[in-house]
């Protein structure tokens, strides 16, 4: 037998040859034996995940890359050999640009055959990065397709948005349980920017809580009641007061503030709706029409319109200026749960007890079309028209984000290991949600892949609650 160990193979060479050799000379056709790693890879980088920390305006990322082990892929684009698997040795990571093209240079390899982490702190990000790229290489090049993450600026340039993440949670205790941000000036995660106390609502003359909103970055909130008040709650003098009450008929069942927090939309259990000027304390019209309760609201200060969902199986588009009904979508004998509108494009995304997703056209009343998957009653929703993006959540704790385009669900989360949702609120910008559980958790879920950021618990049993984002 013939043994080399350590023999240095020229780069770009192939393959080993081994020719006969006899008196006549050496035969014309070896024997050949090619390299494992004699192309360009064709092992793919499998998913990876990123902590994505990129400040646009510095242009400095700080990245914790995990990368998972490959999957031969044999495509076209792979530059490998159709039906054979080239091996690479390491996974290359690069920028990226908008396109997916790789951007400047090297950045770090991760070793291809296990679970690899990669750390890149406080690197500066070349004009037109997006984000990383991947590629499985070996000797002989590259990939010429990879894995690739966006940066979506979810940690530095974002902690000033999540620094004024609030959540309100009415507590069957008679408390109110108050997430709200600290050290708003501090660039870090939320969570070590939020802490939850406890406001005791029955020194503020306050009970029986079945509705609560926030105002804009929950610097006021409302806590409606069973007796069909709506009490105003603000920060004032370092302690929270009650500044302000107003009545109508009904226990309270759904409320909706304008920006400043000036005007309140205030639904109820009869199907009632009262709009207030904060102002002076007046209720400036009643809208009637609905026959049960008033369970979602989504309305259009600016343009003087809302729409209503409600128990009786209808959605109703209102006039606020007027007081007057303009149209009502129906589906008979199911209850409306939960609406949002894209006013610009004249549609509104209901949630119904049915288990499914409706979008209506507000101009002429069609449904348009249905969004099937839930097994349970869809209790709570909230949307991003611009883009094309839903998360709903029905009453088994199932979360679901679809793609309104597509009309396909794109992740489906949650389920019977956590406590019902009874509020939530997304930062489709960033693909997170705040989410409020029914045992006073405040959790931030990850909607690219479905995982918890953040929990902060506070012991009590929630009768309704709210988040906001600012």
């Amino acid at each position: 037998g013939l043994s080399e160990v350590g023999v240095q193979v020229p780069k770009g060479m192939p393959w080993l040859l081994a020719f006969t050799v006899g008196p006549g000379g050496a035969r014309s056709t070896p024997a050949a034996v090619r390299f494992s790693d004699a192309a360009p890879p064709t092992v793919a980088a499998a998913r990876f995940t990123a902590t994505a920390d990129a400040h646009s305006k510095a242009r400095v990322a700080s990245t914790e890359l995990t990368v998972q082990p490959g999957n031969c892929d044999t495509s076209p684009g792979s530059k490998g050999r159709a039906g054979v698997c080239d091996l690479g040795t390491e996974y290359a990571v690069y920028w990226k640009r908008a396109n997916g093209s790789k951007l400047g240079d090297l950045l770090g390899t991760v070793p291809v055959g296990q679970k690899q982490t990669l750390y890149l702190e406080s690197v500066a990000m070349p004009s037109g990065a997006s984000g990383l790229i991947a590629v499985s290489r070996n000797v002989h090049g590259e990939m010429s397709l990879g894995e690739t993450v966006e940066f979506l600026d979810n940690r530095s340039e974002s902690a000033s948005a999540w620094s004024d993440v609030t959540a309100l949670a009415a507590c069957t205790t008679g408390s109110v349980a108050f997430w709200h941000p600290l050290g708003t000036n501090e660039v870090a995660p939320m969570v070590d920017a939020m802490s939850a106390t406890s406001i005791d609502a029955s020194a503020l003359r306050i009970r029986g809580i079945s509705a609560v909103a926030l105002g804009r970055q929950g610097k006021r909130m409302a806590l409606g009641q069973e007796d069909g008040s709506v009490s105003f709650v603000d920060w004032v003098g370092g302690r929270w007061s009650n500044v302000q009450t107003v009545a109508g008929p009904g226990a309270v069942t759904s409320l909706a503030f304008d920006g400043e927090g000036l005007r309140m939309l205030r639904g109820s259990r009869f199907g009632q709706l009262d709009l207030w000027t904060l102002s002076d304390g007046r209720c400036t019209s009643h809208l009637t029409g609905h026959t049960d309760a008033v369970h979602g609201l989504d309305v259009d200060w600016a343009g003087g319109r809302a729409v209503s969902a409600s128990g009786d199986g209808t959605v109703r588009l209102w006039d606020l200026a007027t007081g007057t009904l303009i149209r009502t979508m129906e589906v008979e004998t199911v209850s409306m749960q939960r609406v949002v509108a894209d006013w610009s494009a004249s549609l509104v995304l209901v949630a119904l007890a049915d288990e499914t997703l409706r979008l209506f056209d507000l101009a002429t009343g069609a449904q348009l079309w249905a969004l099937e998957g839930h097994s349970e009653p869809v209790w709570q929703l909230s949307a991003d028209f611009g883009r094309a993006r839903a998360l709903s959540i029905s009453s088994d704790r199932v979360a679901k984000v679809w793609d309104l385009e597509s009309r396909e669900c794109l992740l489906t989360f949650g389920g019977a290991d956590i406590s019902p949702i009874v509020a939530v609120n997304v930062s489709w910008e960033h693909m997170e949600a705040l989410t409020l559980l029914d045992d006073a958790t405040a959790v931030l879920w990850d909607l690219h892949d479905g995982s918890r950021h953040v929990e902060r618990g506070h012991a009590c049993g929630v009768r309704a609650g709210a988040a906001t984002l600012a």
